[in-house]
């Protein structure tokens, strides 16, 4: 990557979390590059970085931000931001967690976990079995996503829109590795892990 380059260097200090000490890392916009951030100049030594800018236009390289949001591309060609939707889908008390899927595929699927504590209650009220991998397949639970659902994608445009979902049996947990410390959905593990819930999604 150096080849690309000219001019001065100075050591990434003045960045929280981002260090560099090689000293080969340089900020502020540069001709011929994406956006303004710190740039990655060597790779020999060890780094810490949120963000790798590369020059364009080469069109075999691409803009890496390994501290953004998962961006999900459809078959179509649209570029989608899961979170977005997963968020306004947490926002109801009776969903845990969401994960939208769909990268290379037709249109957005979710996966989508209930929370345990809110919608044990809700069962008891309305006569249902309180145990979560029931509820899971009852259909009084389907429309209650699917209504949670309809309202959250009103606020999208169609292509963006999550045409199907699944709800799993059981929670996302740090015990099954689905989870980080932090509590963020490993995105690559789930979809990895729950891939025939995904595809049976798109075969019916």
């Amino acid at each position: 990557m150096q080849r690309f380059l000219e001019g001065r260097f100075g050591p990434m200090t003045r960045s929280p979390g981002r260090r560099d000490r090689s000293g080969l890392c340089t900020s502020g916009r540069r001709s011929g590059w994406s956006e303004p951030g710190w740039a990655l100049i060597s790779a020999d030594r060890l780094l810490n970085l949120k963000r790798l800018y590369f020059p364009k236009p080469a069109a075999s390289i691409a803009v890496v931000n390994a501290s953004a949001e998962a961006i999900i591309i459809t078959a179509g060609v649209k570029n989608l931001t899961p979170a977005n939707i997963e968020n306004d889908l947490k926002q109801s008390r009776w969903i845990s967690q969401a994960v939208m899927y769909g990268d290379r595929r037709p249109f957005p699927v979710a996966l989508v976990t209930l929370d345990p504590e809110e919608i044990g209650p809700w069962a008891k009220e309305h006569g249902l079995s309180e145990d979560p991998a029931a509820l899971s397949k009852d259909p009084k639970v389907q429309e209650l996503v699917q209504g949670i659902l309809d309202k959250v994608n009103e606020r999208y445009a169609q292509v963006e829109q999550v045409k199907k979902f699944a709800i799993l049996d059981h929670d996302l947990s740090q015990e099954t590795g689905e989870l980080t410390p932090t509590l963020k959905v490993k995105r690559n593990v789930v979809n990895e892990k729950y891939a025939d819930i995904f595809d049976a999604l798109y075969a019916s």
